[in-house]
């Protein structure tokens, strides 16, 4: 029967944090500002200042833990000495499985754990030398417990120094000693945010939590809310957004780090609509907060009247003026207002039609019914300009469908029939 899984995430153990269930174990992910394997210790200078002589960095300042899980292998250590504990027996072993080298940085935890959840006996790891790790041999080797633990254990931060450190990792079981043997290169890189040599120096000015790029060999900062930079030396003036009205914050360097900034205010947009100007409002001032009285300047031309509303300026033009600005003099004729083909003449305000034959009214609108007088007399009148149209009914033709024809004379009855008109 399977063990039963136990969600160490219940109750929530991380106080500032999000809580990660692992095998028998947690990590929690901490909130910024707070650190600890529980995250219940804020990072000093985030949320008050540093003690005297007193340092933000920790051994294990995020609680990480790495988890080593291997297999069942045949033969990962084939050597008496190793498997069984005997000195002195002949042949040093060939290894068939070899872990690759894990890197971690200074203060994360190792965690020893088989993948197989069938396996119930217990391990031993053993601290060796290099000659000892290549020979597969625990002879000389210093164990890490004092009997063997039941698993998933978790490496004494002791055994892991700077550098490589070298575990042979063996079971109580004779039986399995060997098919279940790990041999590990833990290779420990310095966690570069720890203080150099005077206690209270802190990489990030006090202002952040200091991250070490294990695999770059650097560090980075993580800064407090309202701080930047590299080593978050400056406050951040844009912290809060002080500028108002959409205007863009532009954070302004200095030697002291006071954190100020100057706000640039948005373009103005021009957008022609009818006859009215409108602008996208346009702020002025320190945080971009006071309007501006487009009106001020009197941009509206040639008599027009400046209106200075929430989007801008709006000029009333007088009548015979257009644009922007009312900048421009207005053709009446520009409107086409002259209808069946009349001919415009225009001075600065008025114009004046010009209609053809047939066409009246001052736009030439009014278009004389020549159908009035009934002149087709066997036919549909349609009027049209300056003229109309009959169209006669069968038997007749002619312009006013005056003639009657004999539409018999195409004789259209065959086989002797007689046509009558």
């Amino acid at each position: 029967m399977a063990p039963i899984e136990i969600d160490e995430c219940s109750p929530d153990p991380c106080t500032h944090g999000t809580c990660q269930d692992l095998v028998a174990d947690y990590t929690c992910h901490c909130h910024l500002g707070f650190m600890g394997r529980n995250c219940d210790h804020p990072v000093p200078g985030c949320l008050g200042p540093l003690p005297e002589g007193a340092s933000p960095w920790q051994h294990n300042m995020t609680g990480s833990v790495v988890t080593v899980e291997w297999g069942y292998a045949k033969e990962t250590c084939n050597t008496y000495e190793t498997c069984f504990g005997v000195t002195g027996a002949a042949g040093d072993g060939v290894l068939q499985v070899q872990q690759r080298p894990l890197e971690i940085q200074e203060g994360v935890r190792v965690r020893f754990q088989p993948d197989s959840q069938e396996v119930q006996f217990a391990i031993q790891p053993y601290k060796v030398s290099r000659e000892g790790f290549e020979r597969c041999s625990i002879a000389q080797g210093r164990p890490t417990t004092d009997s063997p633990t039941a698993v998933p254990f978790q490496l004494d931060p002791k055994f892991l120094t700077l550098g490589s450190n070298y575990f042979i990792v063996n079971t109580d079981s004779p039986l399995f000693r060997c098919d279940f043997g790990l041999r590990i290169n833990i290779t420990v890189k310095p966690n570069l945010c720890r203080p150099d040599q005077q206690p209270g120096s802190d990489r990030c000015s006090n202002r952040g939590h200091c991250l070490s790029r294990r695999t770059q060999g650097s560090f980075y900062c993580e800064c407090c809310e309202g701080y930047m930079g590299q080593y978050c030396e400056e406050m951040d003036g844009c912290h809060g957004n002080p500028c108002e009205n959409g205007a863009t914050c532009l954070d302004i360097e200095d030697e002291l780090g006071d954190g100020n900034f100057t706000c640039i205010c948005p373009p103005g947009r021009r957008d022609t609509w009818q006859l009215l100007l409108v602008l996208q409002r346009r702020y002025t001032g320190t945080s971009c907060s006071d309007k501006i009285d487009y009106c001020a300047e009197s941009p509206c031309q040639n008599g027009a009247q400046c209106l200075s509303v929430e989007y801008g300026p709006q000029c009333v033009c007088l009548t015979g003026f257009t644009g922007d600005l009312c900048q421009l003099t207005l053709d009446p004729c520009d409107s086409r207002p002259c209808q069946h083909q009349g001919i415009c003449h225009s001075n600065t305000t008025h114009y004046q039609c010009e209609c053809p034959p047939g066409v009246s009214g001052q736009n030439c609108e009014i278009n004389a019914d020549e159908c009035a007088s009934s002149p087709c007399r066997h036919g549909v009148c349609v009027d049209r300009v300056n003229g109309y149209q009959c169209y006669c009914v069968p038997g007749f033709n002619g312009h006013h469908c005056e003639h009657e024809y004999d539409e018999c004379l195409s004789d259209p009855c065959l086989n002797n029939g007689a046509c009558v008109d």
